[in-house]
């Protein structure tokens, strides 16, 4: 026999996933985020910003 819809909310109190099933919703079980890979990628992508700008810098100021 199926569920109907409000029947399996108040089963499921998260409202996600299989009835009873809270393990996708509990982050302590998998520990904290951290992006780590996004923060390398930001800083490494500031870094070759600043060399661009100052090797432009440099032709422009050897010009005069």
């Amino acid at each position: 026999m199926a569920l109907s819809s409000s029947e399996h909310m108040a089963n499921n109190r998260s409202g996600y996933g299989i009835a009873g099933d809270t393990s996708a919703a509990d982050s302590d079980e998998h520990g904290t985020f951290s992006p780590k890979g996004a923060i390398a990628f930001f800083a490494l992508l500031i870094l070759m910003y600043t060399l661009m700008w100052f090797s432009i810098y440099y032709e422009l100021i050897n010009r005069i």
